[in-house]
């Protein structure tokens, strides 16, 4: 049910949680299609509450493992964003380069940031459509640099409208390089979460198993019974969040 949460916080905003649990069958049917345009084939490892623990290592690690494909790292966080005299409180989703490889969204103009500005923590960002037209309205935006605090950074893209879901808007999102995001803005080197693509859906489990049993080598946790309980992560495979969302109580 935590990993739940957490991917439907994701996908829907936490506070939507609560109607989940007092409305029909149709929000159930809404959550399952926004989990399922994730696609069938990732695997998701996230922290536990009140523990920072997952690194940038730690997905590189699981990246070598034999039935992953892909994966990236990300952290979310807040920033007043600036240009000339307008001023939004944002939502800065920082993640890896291969997020935009993953994700099913979709660049409308410029570019998304590379694994090289990544590594060299360029100050480099891009905008969801609707807070680009908050800051900059009608006006073209690339190449022109808005403040996040205090600092200047160059915007690079600007993503295609993806929508809203309930309370969660994406095109309200300012994405930037997840290592920028570390050692500029936030100062630590945790993520919050992880996406893994597989290649194979019917090692799935396997390969999940394989996750958590690295991840325990990493972090010195000895567990050799599998308690969930005494992990500081959660790793989960797309079929058991569904399976968790088929669960839900609706009244």
């Amino acid at each position: 049910m935590r990993t739940f949460l957490t991917v439907l916080g994701i996908v829907i905003g936490v506070s939507s949680i609560i109607i989940v649990f007092s409305a029909g069958g149709g929000i159930k049917e809404l959550i399952i299609g926004q989990v399922e345009s994730f696609g069938t084939n990732i695997i998701q490892t996230e922290i536990t509450p009140l523990r920072n623990s997952l690194t940038l290592e730690d997905m590189e690690d699981v990246n070598k493992l034999p039935n992953i494909t892909n994966g990236y790292g990300a952290i979310m966080n807040q920033k007043l964003a600036t240009y000339g005299n307008k001023r939004k409180k944002a939502f800065l989703l920082g993640a890896s380069a291969s997020y935009i490889d993953i994700d099913d969204s979709e660049i409308a103009e410029g570019r998304f940031f590379t694994e090289s500005e990544d590594k060299s923590l360029a100050k480099v960002v891009i905008l969801g459509k609707e807070i680009k037209e908050k800051l900059f309205e009608s006006s073209d935006a690339l190449g022109k640099y808005i403040k996040l605090g205090r600092s200047k950074y160059r915007v690079i893209g600007i993503m295609e409208e993806k929508g809203a879901v309930m309370t969660l808007n994406f095109d309200d999102y300012i994405y930037i390089p997840i290592k920028t995001l570390q050692k500029r803005i936030t100062g630590d080197d945790y993520i919050s979460y992880m996406i893994h693509e597989i290649e194979n859906l019917e090692l799935a489990n396997q390969t999940a198993k394989e996750i958590r049993i690295l991840l325990r080598d990493n972090h010195d946790i000895n567990n050799p019974e599998g308690d969930p309980y005494k992990d500081d992560f959660t790793t989960s495979t797309m079929e058991e969040m569904m399976e968790m969302i088929g669960k839900l109580p609706i009244i």
